[in-house]
């Protein structure tokens, strides 16, 4: 999907009022003047839930210990579930960042920075001629939002976006013994495509 830069100060407006980032693709990751990394599947947004302000923006080098951590208290629920060392964060997010096929969105409360979750997109691998994203490392860490909405309405504002950006559905793989994520995905409306004794693949069309 080829997307352009904004020259019309019009369009900025525009954009900024959608708080969506438009950009050029590249094989590289762009920076913009705030130091948030900016791609084809970048964005940020706030929104307001029951009572408090939420901000979604792409990762960036100061979140990746809090990202570590939550990786290794989870990784049971994830195909890889090796510990992962300080050393491996690093080694990985120097290869992310060079990656414009891949975004990692972290929702944090406005007030306070306070990280919530996270989810990951890159270009799906599953079905790679359609216009599909495949969706990796949804983590819902801070217990106190769980059961409440909070993620669902995380989810849907990255779906709002790649499908203002052209795609058409999400992909995503999860473990057979994982019921209570299946559980949740379908819950959501993804329909399974897919299936072999250890994943379960799923489509969310947008």
């Amino acid at each position: 999907m080829r997307l352009h830069r904004i020259e019309n100060p019009k369009e900025e407006r525009i954009a900024a009022r959608n708080k969506l980032k438009i950009t050029v693709d590249s094989p590289r990751r762009r920076y913009d003047n705030r130091g948030h990394m900016t791609g084809q599947f970048d964005f940020q947004e706030e929104f307001d839930f029951e009572g408090e302000t939420f901000r979604i923006r792409p990762i960036t080098e100061s979140d990746i210990e809090t990202l570590r951590h939550w990786k290794n208290e989870n990784r049971k629920f994830f195909s890889f579930q090796q510990t992962i060392s300080p050393h491996m964060q690093k080694q990985w997010y120097q290869g992310y960042v060079s990656n414009a096929d891949e975004v990692l969105y972290l929702l944090e409360r406005s007030k306070d920075n306070h990280p919530v979750a996270c989810v990951g997109y890159r270009k799906s691998s599953l079905s790679p001629q359609a216009r599909g994203a495949e969706l990796f490392n949804l983590i819902g860490a801070d217990p106190s939002y769980q059961g409440k909405g909070l993620i669902q309405r995380f989810f849907a504002a990255t779906c709002k976006a790649l499908k203002e950006k052209g795609f058409e559905h999400i992909e995503l793989k999860v473990l057979q013994s994982n019921q209570m994520a299946q559980e949740w995905y379908l819950k959501q409306g993804f329909q399974e495509f897919h299936h072999d004794p250890q994943l379960r693949y799923l489509r969310y069309s947008l």
